[in-house]
């Protein structure tokens, strides 16, 4: 069963208000919000600055040389070599050619950024948790609510159809795991049965509670 037209409710400490489908549509942006600033707070940081950059695609290495020059069997390469003892010889004499420098290793505190990765789940978590249990806690309301309005549709029921000056009903509902006992009383005013009275009530397991007053007049 859906319940449509549900005004706001309050959502406070010890509220007992039930909230409505913009209200968790608003909450659920808040959260969204919350993480994505927390993962901006990671990324400002000296740890997450260094994760980012360690995790950062490297530039592909510059190819090795081939060896001594004159050894792709080039002889003006070969012969350039000897004359010019740029190339190392085999009795060493000769410049060897310089090796590429290693890249940079980024340091990185792992120990804080566990730290921090920690506290947004241990965070995240938590709100999800509290989010969670309010929403238990407005279904069961529901189901509360919809076997009261149960009990008094069948307590009415029950006392429709008497011809008689006081009327007593009673009617039990049942919804998804709740129940509500209602019980109602109808006094007739006069002998033509032109004006009643009623006053009604309903209870559920749970201790959610509602009272009826009606006047009724025909002519």
């Amino acid at each position: 069963m859906v319940l449509g037209n549900v005004a706001n409710g309050l959502i406070a400490p010890g509220s007992r208000d039930a909230v409505n489908g913009g209200q968790l549509h608003a909450m659920e942006q808040r959260l969204d919000g919350r993480i994505d600033g927390l993962e901006q707070r990671v990324d400002a940081t000296p740890e997450g600055r260094a994760l980012a950059s360690a995790s950062a695609p490297t530039p592909p290495a510059a190819p090795e040389a081939e060896g001594p020059a004159g050894a792709s069997g080039d002889p003006a390469a070969a012969s350039a070599g000897r004359a010019g003892g740029g190339i190392a010889s085999a009795d060493g004499g000769g410049t060897p050619a310089p090796a590429d420098a290693p890249a940079p290793t980024p340091q990185v505190n792992t120990a804080d950024l566990e730290k921090m990765l920690a506290r947004a789940n241990e965070y995240t978590d938590g709100a999800i948790s509290n989010f969670e249990r309010r929403l238990d806690k407005m279904d069961k309301r529901f189901n509360r609510m919809a076997a009261m309005s149960s009990a008094q549709s069948a307590m009415a029921m029950n006392t429709a159809g008497l011809a008689t000056y006081n009327r007593l009903g009673a009617g039990v509902g049942y919804s998804d795991g709740e129940t509500a006992l209602a019980v109602g009383y109808q006094r007739v005013l006069n002998e033509r049965g032109s004006a009643t009275f009623s006053l009604n009530g309903a209870f559920t397991n749970s201790g959610e509670q509602s009272v009826g007053l009606g006047v009724g007049i025909g002519w």
